[in-house]
């Protein structure tokens, strides 16, 4: 098994190298970092409607490890109408 910190931050990143691999874009990486530069997601998995969506469509919440909601904005007034029994129109949103 190899040692250090580059054998490490390989094994944790699998999507980040596959997505490399397919010839998609290169992760945004911190700029302010420096030479120890980590990943910073520029998207999201939406747990209501299953969609990946950009940061920016997410609400943000402190109490979490990215500090983003799990639903995306659409996804939380849909569920709070459904709760008040209103009806919502996806182009509102």
């Amino acid at each position: 098994m190899a040692r250090g910190r580059g054998a490490q931050c390989q094994a944790s990143t699998p999507g980040i190298q596959a997505t490399l691999e397919a010839g998609g874009p290169a992760p945004a990486l911190d700029a302010e970092a420096g030479a120890g530069a980590r990943f910073v997601p520029t998207e999201k998995l939406c747990e209501g409607c299953k969609v990946v969506r950009s940061l920016v469509e997410f609400t943000q919440l402190s109490s979490t490890v990215d500090g983003h909601h799990y639903l995306c904005r659409a996804c939380v007034t849909e569920r709070a109408a459904a709760r008040m029994g209103c009806k919502v129109d996806a182009k509102s949103v």
